[in-house]
């Protein structure tokens, strides 16, 4: 075996574990907010039904909102880690990506270069951005954070509801 392709054995090597560590955590992502938006949709009925029809009830409700807005917390605090973890490997991904094209001298990013790409026409989205706000680019950052932001907001509205009905 030469020098160049023991070097490249190993490069095809840390260019699968990079894959497998952005794929685990990528998974993992969408996998705890799958579990996230369950949870939290079931805590939310929950309180809804306990408003509307249990004033004998209204402390559990009360905690079940305090448990959605900590619920939300977390799972946000979790969301941010993930996200941490997955734009490390997007990081070695792109170096992978430009050690294989170090040699060319196009100036445009080829069309498998895909971490690349992405990142160049993300950031020509966000460069354009509208009044209308559902003509924006949204990240899935973007979007978890406002369910989160959501459920978080409604726990702590139900809360504020159970406690005045209380007393």
């Amino acid at each position: 075996m030469t020098v160049d392709a023991s070097a490249a054995a190993k490069m095809s090597e840390e260019r699968k574990y990079v894959w497998d560590y952005f794929q685990l955590h990528s998974s993992q992502r969408i996998a705890s907010f799958n579990f996230y938006i369950t949870l939290a949709t079931a805590i939310l009925a929950a309180l809804g039904a306990i408003l509307q029809q249990s004033a004998n009830l209204l402390g559990v409700a009360a905690v079940l909102g305090v448990v959605l807005v900590l619920f939300s917390f977390v799972f946000w605090k979790m969301d941010q880690r993930n996200t941490g973890l997955i734009k490390n490997a997007e990081a070695a991904l792109k170096y992978f990506e430009e050690q294989a094209t170090a040699d060319s001298s196009s100036p445009t990013i080829p069309l498998t270069n895909l971490f690349q790409r992405d990142e160049h026409l993300v950031r020509e989205r966000r460069s354009r951005q509208s009044i209308f706000f559902w003509r924006n680019h949204f990240s899935y950052t973007d979007c978890f954070n406002l369910v989160f932001f959501t459920f978080g907001l409604l726990g702590a509205l139900g809360t504020v509801l159970a406690l005045i009905r209380f007393f």
